[in-house]
């Protein structure tokens, strides 16, 4: 992501529960401190600043899928946004601005069993998917200011 080049806001999706079918949004609220409203991890009382959203990149999705073999669909990764042309893990610990909401990167999204198991196949075992994911996995944020976020929204620096 840079000045000439802001990254974009390809896909939205959340589960109402642990483990429940994923539902895509066209449109949805960002609420500061809490989440997104819907989703498993929204919190009326406020939501642990590494729960609130988490982002996965489309293009680190794509080399996964070349290393592996495998044809996993960003969104199917249980993140809540997919992003492209934004490096994420260069957002830890940075404010950046997904359309009028302001989110700061607070922890990698490592990859984990959950995942692992999610796209395991008899010629890719769940470690493997794991291993191969590894600083591929996406950021978590909190949403220091929300608002409402559509697909195609500029991603770039705080403003």
């Amino acid at each position: 992501m840079s000045a000439e080049q802001p990254g974009k806001l390809v896909s939205i999706t959340i589960a109402s529960e642990s483990g429940a079918p994923l539902t895509r949004l066209q449109e949805t609220v960002l609420v500061a401190g809490k989440g997104i409203p819907g989703d498993r991890c929204y919190d009326e009382q406020g939501a642990d600043p590494d729960k609130q959203i988490t982002l996965i990149e489309e293009e680190k999705v794509a080399e996964f899928n070349r290393e592996t073999g495998l044809d996993v669909v960003a969104w199917q990764t249980r993140r809540n946004l997919v992003t492209r042309g934004v490096d994420l893990n260069a957002l830890l610990g940075k404010q950046f601005m997904v359309g009028e909401t302001l989110l700061e990167g607070v922890d990698l999204c490592q990859p984990c069993a959950t995942l692992g198991g999610l796209f395991a196949t008899e010629q890719v075992p769940s470690a493997k998917v794991v291993k191969t994911m590894v600083d591929r996995g996406g950021l978590r944020a909190t949403i220091v200011h929300g608002g409402t976020i559509r697909p195609g929204d500029r991603i770039s620096g705080k403003e």
